[in-house]
């Protein structure tokens, strides 16, 4: 299977270049040797910068003709005519460089999600990419999922009336550890370039892309969004939130409410639920989709099983893509509307801290935790009742920032 694209003729297997194998870079690594047993790809280059930590990978690396190397600039520049694919699964502050690097040396490019740490950088990035006449695909792997696409033409269908809002929650607790694995880990800055790490920006950025997604009006966009009212809060040591409740409101008039945190006590699958004027659907990443619509007094259902192999499917999907296939992906020109949200949270939201007195240190499995009691009961009231969260009792202030 051969294809031309960007000024080269591809054919299986895609050659790919990985920028990092640790932390998140794993995954990526374990998804392409997945893909190398199909023959759809061979893992011909690869930047470590902490060999000595990963000397278990580098000889299996090695030992199937992978070329390693210790700075991403110059694998780049060596390996320019022997590469179609580069994925970066490296901090946000890199995306954008990396991205423009890898498309100036005609390479297509799988960046990890966020799209950048600001909506300029991912402007540049998309400006870019068509300028290049390559592809940028974004690493939001619940949007290459089969059936997440066949829910969004179900809405789009009007299988449940008119979408007016989506309730989206999460509780995923996150140990001091977490905050500590990175230097950018819960900052706002790093290096100099805006990185807005937090739940919506990182963890759980997939459902709030998710959200938008649904909330677009054509199968294929993801609605912007125009209007924010947010309470941001922090109870780690950090300078970006842990915890958020926020209300949205789209271009496509779609209300987008969010109730989520890393400092409960509880954890609590994701779940996000569509309210149509002629029903409702709900999606949890432990159930999978779930279709209730009404005719005439009638229920029916259209279920889908919770998306499995998302990483394997979005390489898989790529390779599709880049093959002339037609497999749902993830775009930057979709994702970057995660980007700008993210960006206008940040200049139109101020963050607060909550009463530390509040705040309970305990251990997990050796690890050390700290998080609110009764923080996710109130979280998932506000997510049942569809209603902001009242901070102003959990925190030494509170705020609520309009954006219009």
């Amino acid at each position: 299977m051969t294809k031309e694209l960007g000024g080269a003729e591809l054919s299986l297997p895609l050659r790919v270049g990985l920028i990092g194998v640790s932390g998140y870079g794993r995954c990526h690594y374990e998804a392409i040797r997945s893909l190398e047993e199909e023959g759809l790809v061979s893992l011909v280059a690869a930047t470590v910068i902490n060999p000595d930590e990963e000397v278990e990978c580098c000889r299996e690396m090695r030992a199937n003709g992978c070329r390693i190397y210790d700075d991403y600039q110059t694998m780049i520049r060596c390996e320019s005519g022997r590469t179609d694919l580069y994925c970066i699964p490296t901090g946000i502050e890199w995306h954008c460089q990396m991205t423009l690097d890898a498309l100036e040396a005609g390479c297509h490019v799988l960046v990890e999600k966020p799209v950048a740490g600001s909506a300029e950088e991912a402007q540049a990035m998309r400006e870019a990419e068509k300028h290049s006449g390559l592809r940028v695909f974004v690493g939001f792997q619940n949007l290459f999922a089969d059936d997440l696409w066949k829910t969004k033409q179900l809405l789009v269908n009007g299988t449940i009336g008119t979408l007016r809002r989506v309730r989206v929650s999460a509780l995923w607790p996150r140990g001091i550890r977490y905050y500590e694995r990175t230097r950018w880990a819960g900052r706002l800055m790093h290096r100099g370039k805006a990185v807005f790490d937090s739940p919506v920006n990182n963890a759980m950025a997939h459902f709030i892309m998710m959200a938008l997604f649904f909330s677009g009006t054509r199968v294929s966009e993801a609605s912007r969004v125009r209007q924010i009212r947010a309470h941001l809060m922090r109870v780690q040591s950090i300078e970006s939130f842990d915890t958020c409740s926020m209300e949205l409101i789209t271009e496509s008039g779609v209300t987008v409410l969010v109730n989520m945190s890393h400092s409960t006590r509880e954890y609590r699958p994701a779940e996000l639920v569509l309210e149509g004027t002629e029903g409702e659907c709900r999606w949890g990443e432990k159930t999978g989709v779930q279709f209730e619509s009404g005719e005439f007094g009638k229920p029916k259902a259209n279920h889908f099983p919770p998306f499995s192999n998302t990483r394997i499917v979005m390489l898989r999907h790529i390779v599709d893509q880049l093959c002339g296939g037609n497999s749902p992906v993830c775009s930057l020109e979709l994702a970057k509307v995660h980007t700008e949200f993210v960006d206008k949270l940040h200049r139109s939201a101020s963050i607060w801290d909550m009463d530390p007195s509040l705040a309970v240190e305990e251990e997990r499995d050796g690890e050390p935790y700290r998080v609110v009691e009764r923080l996710g009961e109130a979280l998932l009231s506000a997510h049942d009742q569809g209603q902001l969260w009242e901070a102003g009792p959990w925190c030494a202030a509170s705020s609520t920032s309009l954006l219009g």
